[in-house]
């Protein structure tokens, strides 16, 4: 058993405190209390700061979820005293767990863990965006405000969207929602010869070469997917990586789709066959808003 606040830190069997911040995540309160509750002006807008408390927030969440509750329910309103002192230190507003300013980062996280079918139960909690309507580790795989990523899509909030059908309470529920634009990706047949060493890819594509990018997923519930959303493309170090969501129709709401899991696609076998890809052309054909479409998750 160990205990952490501002001062110190304390374990049953005294091991180094720096032992315990590597192993276990311990150290998140200090840091916490030096970004969030300390009064300061010197960054109260920049770039740094944001990047620091969202990667706080994110650490958070996945030490957070690695819990259990005792209710389900209670998954957002447990963490909701530290919601409302990174509010009050930023003015951002959180939607569910996700903060508003960097709505197009947040809606990349991902199950952690070993992705067992415990893992990838539903929480029973909407919308199905947030990291709050799965049980399990959540995190966040990548510093995505960092200089090495582009946005290739539009993520806004929007008005809530009422069900097309009753709920379990026989009521028309209303749905938080997200609007996002972007370039979709229509996944393959699973069950054709196309791509057999992937399964599914971007049979659409407008870039050349792209569709034959390896991915990986973390599918909810094995569910298959509808379209694949790009939002955020890295080129570095020889390899392009584009990240997005997968997405599904959701039966209870005409029109809308469902979150199902995070997408990512790299370029790594193209580098090692020495296939020339022409990264720039890809990231800017994805930024082309001509292009996009528009979809609404709930």
């Amino acid at each position: 058993m160990s205990w952490e606040c501002q001062e110190s830190i304390r374990n049953e069997y005294k091991l180094p405190s720096e032992l315990l911040n590597h192993t276990q995540g311990l150290g998140q309160s200090r840091e916490f209390y030096q970004a969030i509750l300390t009064p300061s002006t010197s960054d109260a807008t920049s770039k740094a700061r944001d990047r620091r408390i969202l990667g706080i927030w994110n650490g958070i969440v996945k030490l957070y979820t690695r819990g259990n509750l005792t209710k389900a329910s209670d998954r957002l309103v447990a963490i909701s005293g530290i919601i409302a002192a990174i509010q009050r230190r930023t003015g951002w507003l959180n939607i569910s767990g996700l903060w508003e300013p960097f709505l197009w980062t947040q809606l990349l996280w991902g199950r952690g863990g070993s992705f067992s079918s415990q893992d990838s139960k539903s929480s029973g909690l909407t919308p199905s965006w947030s990291w709050i309507s799965v049980s399990g580790e959540s995190s966040f795989q990548y510093d995505f405000l960092s200089e090495h990523w582009t946005v290739i899509a539009n993520v806004k909030r929007i008005a809530n969207v009422t069900a097309s059908k009753p709920g379990p309470t026989g009521t028309y529920e209303s749905r938080m929602a997200l609007e996002i634009s972007c370039i979709p990706a229509k996944p393959t047949d699973p069950t054709s010869d196309e791509e057999p060493e992937f399964g599914r890819g971007f049979v659409n594509s407008l870039i050349p070469g792209f569709a034959q990018m390896r991915h990986w997923q973390d599918i909810m519930l094995d569910t298959e997917a509808d379209f694949y959303l790009p939002i955020a493309a890295m080129s570095r170090h020889g390899i392009l990586t584009v990240y997005g969501i997968a997405i599904v129709a959701c039966g209870s709401c005409e029109g809308t789709f469902r979150r199902l899991g995070h997408i990512c696609y790299d370029s790594y076998n193209q580098r090692r066959e020495g296939i020339v890809l022409d990264h720039a052309l890809c990231i800017t054909t994805l930024q082309d808003q001509s292009l996009w479409k528009t979809f609404i998750l709930v």
